[in-house]
């Protein structure tokens, strides 16, 4: 593939940086027919070091990338797809929660402590030493995430790059159908320290705890979200 840009001729590199903006924006699109009621956010980077920048609604529409020096335009950066998609875990995590089914059958930590075999990630060391030392209760979650490339042309090595998340305590079945897409990188391999910041400042909060409601007790719940990475 390396072999195949360097012989690639400047209008072709053109033709293709273009292509991959056109298709970023039309995913950008997609998502926001299928979340009208989620936050759909953009971040920009750095078109030359892909350093981050910031939210797009936060960020000045033309400034210096503080890394490379570079001048940007927010704007131009968005058309160009020099961007990435967040989609907030809160809005999904109470959502998903919110439903009788699921709630239900929800795996209850501490009656795996009983055991001492290994039947799923909730059994694993670390969170049973979470639970043994009360850093986490029944009422609270921990996520699994993953995030790799999904080759969709042979043209060229862009691809998406979705990160993928699924709530360890759901059953295995409710987690095959309920994994969530927090992020959306469509291009070459991401810079992971770009990628990941917002999500890293999310799961902060996450840890902090949030509110949501209980279908089976229509009380109030006050849950916090621990992350583990699985990259």
């Amino acid at each position: 593939m390396t072999t195949l840009i360097q012989m690639t001729t400047p209008i072709k590199m053109t033709t293709m940086i273009q292509m991959m903006a056109m298709t970023q924006m039309r995913i950008l699109s997609k998502m926001e027919t299928f979340t009208l009621e989620m936050a759909i956010l953009i971040h920009i980077y750095c078109a030359e070091c892909m350093f981050y920048l910031g939210k797009q609604s936060q960020l000045q529409q033309e400034g210096h990338c503080p890394e490379y020096e570079a001048e940007y335009n927010a704007k131009q950066s968005k058309a160009e797809g020099n961007f990435f998609i967040s989609v907030p875990l809160q809005h999904q995590m109470k959502d998903l929660l919110e439903c009788s089914d699921v709630v239900r059958n929800c795996i209850i930590k501490s009656q795996i402590l009983r055991y001492n075999h290994l039947t799923d990630v909730c059994a694993g060391q670390k969170v049973k030493s979470l639970m043994y030392n009360n850093e986490i209760t029944d009422d609270d979650f921990t996520l699994t995430f993953n995030i790799d490339g999904v080759p969709v042309f042979k043209s060229t090595n862009c691809s998406p790059w979705p990160i993928q998340c699924t709530v360890n305590e759901l059953q295995y079945d409710d987690r095959r159908r309920n994994v969530l897409i927090t992020g959306l990188w469509f291009g070459v391999k991401p810079n992971m320290n770009t990628f990941l910041e917002p999500l890293r400042d999310e799961a902060i909060i996450l840890a902090e705890g949030f509110q949501w409601k209980n279908p089976l007790t229509n009380q109030m719940v006050k849950s916090s979200v621990l992350s583990l990475f699985i990259m």
